[in-house]
């Protein structure tokens, strides 16, 4: 039985990253020249193998579809009611795309008001204790992530949890309303496509 609208007092999700270098990074060339993923052969993918995976689109295709996702929850979600996303930053061609600030522009333009960002480190300065001294940086990060980073991509070193509220009075009629949010092009030209 399908929930009423406005029903959901609170959405925590993890979307999916748009073709970041982590994904390219996972790459490899076989001897017969083929392309192959690392991840699928390693039984590591991210978004699964079907088809219409959103981390696996173009970055047009993404924010489209995420429009369409965070309009979809603005209609769950009751007045008052908050969604929190959880993003971090990716890095495409050398540079990082800043994809929490891109993903909170969107929530607004969809509706939501915003109530706070909290960064969740992925580093951590621990001591090594009485012996020895110093401390070392523990991190919590993908090999995929390590691997590009000893190689010389840009560090990202924190995700962010994204914290947005429907507001109490809500102007958004209908699926059509929530879902059809203007200035997508303007986040893909952020993101470096064309």
């Amino acid at each position: 039985m399908a929930r009423p609208q406005g029903d959901v007092g609170a959405i925590v999700t993890s979307p999916p990253y748009c073709n970041s270098e982590t994904a390219s990074a996972c790459k490899a060339q076989n001897p017969d020249g083929r392309q192959q993923s690392y991840k699928r052969n390693m039984g590591c993918n991210n978004y699964g193998v079907a088809e219409g995976q959103l981390g696996e689109s173009e970055p047009e295709t993404y924010w489209a579809a995420m429009a369409q996702v965070y309009g979809q929850c603005l209609l769950a979600i009751k007045p008052g009611g908050v969604l929190c996303v959880v993003v971090k930053a990716y890095v495409k061609a050398g540079k990082i795309v800043p994809l929490p600030d891109m993903t909170a522009e969107l929530l607004a333009r969809v509706g939501f008001e915003p109530v706070c960002r909290i960064r969740a480190m992925l580093t951590a300065r621990e001591g090594q204790g009485l012996i020895g001294g110093g401390e070392h940086r523990k991190e919590r990060k993908s090999f995929f992530r390590r691997l590009a980073e000893r190689k010389g991509s840009p560090r990202i070193d924190y995700e962010e949890i994204i914290v947005v509220r429907r507001p109490k009075s809500q102007g958004c009629a209908d699926a059509d309303d929530c879902g059809d949010v203007n200035g997508q092009r303007e986040l893909f030209a952020k993101e470096g496509g064309t």
